[in-house]
């Protein structure tokens, strides 16, 4: 009886164990979750921090400096440098140049080739007159020399539209890849070709640009540019024909030839 009453005992007493041991398993399960997700929510920001970092980008610069130095230039070509209005291969100046009648307009029966022969050097160009001369010696001979074109009987330059006047002259210059004619000075094309004593940009291929023809303009190497920038040669179109027209005076109070300078200047685009 005493030993049944010991195993009743001992199984309540182990029923009891088991009980508080199922309660305490619980327990310490629930508690093991509750770390289990927080730690689980710790990785979770942790992980997000570290994804955003490792996304964030950042950027610096690196640099390469270059500067090219070039020699401007601009040279009238030997072989013509003087506009004639009647030519024959092998003749001297005065051989080659005849007598205009007054009140006449002529262009120039040959071309003026002007070259850039910058090295490496992309150019553009201004002209105008810089010097106007008179024969010296007889008239109808040829010249022994030339000087200033000054007091009663000297030409001045003429610079509207229109005929010229009484000892006055006009000239016009036109760049153009073919042989010039009138339509390259007349019109629209007079006033932004003509010569004057200030210098004039020479400009793209439009009717209102300065020293270009009607037709068969030489293209600028900078495209869309408004001044007509020349290659150095020998690159494409490196060297121009520039023709020269010429209206003379209505008038005159001698027969003495008269010389007048175009100058060219050439630069690079940031020159003027």
């Amino acid at each position: 009886m005493n030993k049944r009453e010991t195993k009743c005992s001992d199984r309540f007493y182990i029923g009891r164990n088991e009980s508080s041991h199922v309660k305490w398993d619980e327990k310490k399960q629930g508690g093991f979750m509750k770390k289990l997700f927080m730690l689980f929510a710790a990785a979770a920001i942790l992980g997000a921090v570290f994804t955003a970092k490792s996304y964030a980008l950042t950027t610096d610069n690196a640099y390469v400096v270059v500067r090219c130095t070039v020699s401007v230039a601009v040279e009238v070509q030997s072989d013509a440098t003087a506009a004639y209005f009647m030519g024959a291969d092998g003749q001297d100046f005065w051989e080659i140049t005849r007598a205009l009648t007054v009140g006449t307009t002529e262009i120039a029966t040959n071309a003026i080739q002007v070259r850039n022969t910058s090295v490496g050097a992309i150019t553009k160009w201004k002209m105008k007159i810089s010097a106007k001369e008179v024969q010296t010696g007889d008239a109808g001979s040829e010249p022994t020399g030339w000087e200033n074109d000054t007091g009663d009987g000297a030409w001045t330059v003429g610079t509207s539209s229109g005929d010229a006047g009484p000892l006055i002259i006009k000239l016009y210059a036109a760049f153009k890849s073919a042989v010039a004619d009138a339509g390259d000075f007349a019109g629209a094309k007079e006033l932004p070709n003509i010569l004057t004593e200030s210098d004039k940009d020479y400009q793209s291929g439009t009717a209102a640009s300065n020293f270009s023809p009607a037709a068969n303009a030489y293209s600028s190497a900078i495209d869309g540019s408004e001044p007509n920038f020349v290659n150095p040669h020998a690159g494409d179109n490196s060297t121009r024909n520039l023709y020269i027209r010429v209206k003379t005076p209505t008038a005159v109070a001698d027969e003495l030839a008269r010389r007048y300078t175009i100058l060219i200047t050439a630069g690079l685009p940031s020159a003027w």
